[in-house]
């Protein structure tokens, strides 16, 4: 063993955390809670928007779309979103408080709706 050997940091169990992405969703009773959680950007992206249209959106109210930091997630999740016909327009992309952007970081994205009575 060489001497001062430290695990790179590919190697080490935080290397892996970065890239994990959960979904997170409100019940209907008010709570936060974590619907599912994901490897990847894109991967994220396809499992919010089979979650979109596995529920039935109010067409009473409009749908938004959620960042922090920048909207450039929120476009390419609003694009997913419009191929399966929701549409987000681009004055409803809203980004989050700091306090919440604290939390969660950058380039964080989302969509909000309310769900049609089932």
């Amino acid at each position: 063993h060489p001497r001062n050997a430290r695990p790179t940091y590919r190697n080490t169990p935080q290397a892996g955390a970065g890239k994990v992405k959960p979904i997170i969703t409100l019940t209907r009773e008010g709570r936060v809670a974590v619907q599912k959680k994901c490897i990847g950007k894109s991967r994220c992206m396809s499992e919010i928007t089979a979650l979109t249209e596995k529920r039935r959106l109010d067409p009473s109210h409009p749908v938004f779309g959620l960042y922090s930091f920048d909207a450039h997630n929120c476009s390419a999740l609003a694009g997913r979103l419009a191929a399966c016909g929701f549409s987000i327009a681009p004055d409803h992309y809203l980004e989050i408080g700091p306090t919440i952007g604290a939390h969660i970081g950058p380039h964080a994205y989302g969509v909000a709706y309310i769900a049609a009575d089932e």
